[in-house]
């Protein structure tokens, strides 16, 4: 290393040495950090890919990665990390070997203070150590449990239980457990959702169970076994991918390039295969090979009514699949494949990227049982530390079907076509600007298109990030869509801003504005309006035993269209981001005491209150009155 960068590192040591005092304060606000990542096209599924991200980062935080020895897929669990920054670090690591301090990674380029101050808690820079021998002896002896249970629900009946609709009890339950080595994990969980019965005639006590047992690093080819719930994603996601993509603002976060197979904490009830997996190979070679055994439905909800258990089950799947892939320092390439038994069909695709000098390229092209073809293909440019470029492209042809795949798409996998472009810009100190433009096309006339359409999204994002006590934003999109016979566009725009006051309180403002505007065919138009503001302060107290958060919104949101979303801070492992419309004030409570160094007890009391209607929601979930009050809490304990 050259004279000038010993240097710089002396400079970085003095710069970063505060951090360190404060990574625990960092550790527990990454539920923040995930939200950044978040867009509100996929709030929904927020929830329960929340609690996977949480908890996979709260075990990194304890287990630390050695960048030394880091891969792509240990690195990809830190969702903040770029696709760049990740090829940026391994071709670091490739030309100049192992690093010798944690500030090195200044050295890195795209790794700027924000980042690394992100990374700290998440990475240690050691030796490279002999490989170690899986033992069971040392799973045992070093491997830590984590019992976590949930209660939560609606203080006030929902029609759903007054009328008898509603088989169970109106609370949300959940217990997990997990014992959690490098080398192992096994894991447990039962959960139910409110107005789901807990019994022995409906159910078998909970509504939903999944338990898993995983293992890694066996020996020197066998790299993981799955046996149970797993999650698993190869190449860009149109054969395989059980999860979701959060964010839109980055596409090089949208972008997928890692094959891995993890096992599933999740309580959803989607998005899991449920069966075998092994992955054998080495360095430059990996094959994978996966059955799954599944009755779950995508649209399948809730399990509260006779009729809800009359559709369970009914969509059964067995599938066998596999996928070998070869990766060399610049190139990627994978082929996967599947074939259910029970909808006699399949999908075999090839996925592929490298990387020359600045440029990345990556994509996948797949085909069904009929012989239609899918694609998708994305082009990165990181020109530097202050401007990165990219595009992605998707073509997926009316009729093409895939069961398993999960890949980036706006409207659909089976009827679309669409160009993504997005910049990574850092015009000024402490500055940053987020943008893209999706653009796709709509061809399958049916009840609710009319004629081919061309939908689009823009989405701006400036941030302001002086340092680690203020962080600010503002973000503007727009989205159209067609709906039947006439056209809709939703502006949105909010504006944030989050400080902190010495080391134990911290004060979080939001102001958000939405317009919604109808073009009919018959060229009228008409526009509504919505604006929601909201604050919210935490005091963190007696030595960090105690933690007290309050906040409240008040919002004018006429109609249901102009609806805005608005994060606020929840329970452990929850992720609360309620959606506001018409015309209001809520406010809510959240205390966490931590009584020992491993446990922690949190609750959170929530209280919508509405001036402009006497009931809330509609059908089962129909509450009469005007206010709604939530009641959630969480017991989580580490040995």
């Amino acid at each position: 290393m050259k004279v000038e960068n010993y240097i710089l590192l002396l400079l970085l040591l003095v710069s970063f040495t505060k951090l360190f005092g404060r990574e625990t304060d960092m550790v527990l606000g990454m539920e923040e950090l995930i939200y950044s990542e978040i867009s509100e096209d996929n709030i929904e599924l927020a929830t329960s890919e929340i609690e996977v991200m949480n908890e996979t980062l709260s075990f990194i935080a304890e287990n630390p990665i050695n960048i030394n020895t880091s891969t792509r897929s240990q690195l990809e669990n830190l969702t903040f990390l770029k696709s760049s920054q990740i090829e940026n670090l391994m071709e670091y690591l490739f030309d100049y070997g192992p690093m010798e301090s944690i500030y090195e990674l200044k050295l890195v380029e795209g790794f700027d203070a924000n980042t690394i101050r992100e990374i700290l808690p998440f990475i240690i820079v050691d030796k490279i150590a002999p490989k170690h021998k899986f033992s069971f002896k040392n799973i045992f002896k070093y491997g830590k449990s984590n019992l976590t249970l949930y209660a939560g629900g609606t203080l006030q009946k929902k029609d759903g239980y007054l009328n008898g609709k509603y088989l169970g009890k109106p609370f949300n339950l959940y217990f997990k457990y997990y014992f959690k080595h490098r080398d192992m994990s096994f894991g447990l969980l039962g959960s139910k959702s409110e107005g789901e019965p807990f019994d022995f005639h409906y159910n078998k006590g909970f509504d939903f169970y999944s338990a898993h047992i995983f293992f890694s690093n066996i020996n020197k080819h066998i790299k993981t076994i799955a046996l149970g719930d797993y999650k698993m994603v190869f190449g860009q996601g149109l054969v395989f991918k059980s999860n979701s993509n959060f964010s839109n603002t980055s596409i090089e976060n949208t972008i997928i390039s890692n094959d891995n197979v993890k096992p599933s904490y999740s309580t959803s009830e989607t998005g899991y295969y449920r069966g075998a997996a092994i992955q054998i190979g080495g360095k430059k070679i990996m094959f994978s090979l996966l059955s799954s055994f599944t009755f779950y439905n995508k649209n399948e909800g809730y399990h509260r009514t006779e009729s809800d258990f009359e559709k369970r089950y009914k969509s059964p799947s067995y599938m066998v699949g596999a996928n070998i892939s070869y990766n060399w320092r610049y190139l990627k390439i994978g082929i996967s494949g599947y074939y259910d038994f029970y909808d006699k069909c399949f999908n075999t695709g090839i996925d592929y990227k490298f990387k020359i000098g600045k440029f990345i390229f990556s994509g996948e092209t797949a085909f069904d049982k009929n012989f239609k073809f899918a694609t998708i293909n994305s082009f990165t440019v990181v020109c530097n530390d202050y401007v990165s470029l990219c595009t992605l492209f998707r073509y997926y042809p009316s009729g093409y079907f895939t069961k398993f795949g999960n890949a980036y798409s706006k409207n659909s996998h089976n009827d679309e076509k669409g160009v993504y472009i997005g910049a990574y810009i850092a015009p000024f100190k402490n500055w940053k600007i987020e943008t893209y433009t999706d653009v796709y096309r709509v061809s399958n006339i049916n009840n609710s298109l009319k004629k081919p359409f061309t939908g689009f999204k823009f989405n701006f994002k400036a941030i302001y990030n002086p340092n680690e006590n203020n962080l600010g934003y503002i973000r503007y999109s727009v989205l159209c869509k067609e709906k039947k016979s006439y056209i809709t566009y939703k502006h949105n725009i909010n504006m944030n801003y989050k400080f902190s006051i010495k080391d134990n309180f911290t004060i979080n403002a939001t102001l958000s504005g939405s317009i919604y505007k109808v073009d009919s065919l018959n060229n009228s138009i008409r526009s509504t309006y919505g604006f929601l503001i909201s604050s919210n302060g935490n005091w963190n107290f007696y030595k960090g035993i105690f933690s007290l958060t309050a906040g409240a919104a008040f919002f004018d949101i006429p109609l249901y269209d102009n609806s805005i979303y608005n994060y606020e801070p929840s329970v452990h492992f929850r992720y609360s981001s309620p959606q506001y419309y018409g015309i209001g004030a809520r406010f809510f409570l959240l205390l966490k005491f931590k009584p020992l160094k491993n446990m922690n007890i949190d609750i959170k009391v929530d209280n919508t209150y509405y001036i402009d209607r006497n009931e809330i929601g509609s059908g089962n979930e129909k509450i009469k009155g005007n206010n709604k009050t939530v009641i959630n809490g969480v017991f989580s304990y580490k040995f």
